[in-house]
């Protein structure tokens, strides 16, 4: 997209921080978030007070890399963690409060929130799927663990749009967000 997607603007917010607004809003947890490229940027543009930080530099490995860096700084105590995706910034805090709710109830389970019956982000993944994402092949990333564990999976209907919501491209923003001229001035 030619700029950080942590730092694209969404309603007066970076993505990163409409995110994190949206998790503290919805859960007491721990927000760990995973930094690659242009780390040292996004920490200097947003306000990550609440969070804990961590630096995957192995970035270009992938998603699945980020993941792993993140579960390496876990807490021991952690049940259950929700991946959150950046580029995924208009899931509602509601939506995230639903999921973390549908794990207490199905604390062994996967949580996949579903939208018209489209899958989406974020996932509730429970402690126990640690292991298997820590060892799953960087090429099949966290499908990996989803596929070997079918009928450990509750999918959770949403009413928000945004969970099928990838904003990866210009257009996609202009579509969801706004014109991207808005953005840059």
């Amino acid at each position: 997209m030619g700029r950080h997607k942590a730092l694209l603007k969404i309603n007066g917010n970076t993505f990163l921080q409409h995110i994190i607004n949206n998790l503290l809003n919805a859960s007491s947890g721990e927000i760990i978030v995973v930094l690659g490229s242009g780390a040292e940027e996004i920490k200097k543009q947003i306000d990550l007070e609440n969070s804990k930080i961590v630096i995957n530099r192995n970035y270009k490995n992938g998603q699945l890399s980020s993941l792993q860096t993140g579960l390496s700084f876990i807490a021991e105590n952690t049940d259950a963690l929700l991946m959150v995706l950046v580029d995924h910034p208009l899931v509602t805090a509601h939506t995230y409060s639903k999921i973390i709710e549908c794990g207490i109830e199905n604390p062994s389970k996967i949580i996949l929130p579903k939208y018209n019956g489209k899958r989406g982000h974020p996932v509730l993944i429970p402690r126990k799927y640690f292991k298997q994402i820590m060892q799953a092949p960087l090429d099949e990333g966290l499908r990996h663990v989803i596929h070997d564990n079918k009928e450990n999976l509750v999918d959770l209907d949403v009413d928000d749009k945004g969970i099928t919501q990838n904003i990866n491209t210009v257009e996609k923003y202009e579509e969801c967000i706004g014109k991207w001229i808005d953005l840059i001035n």
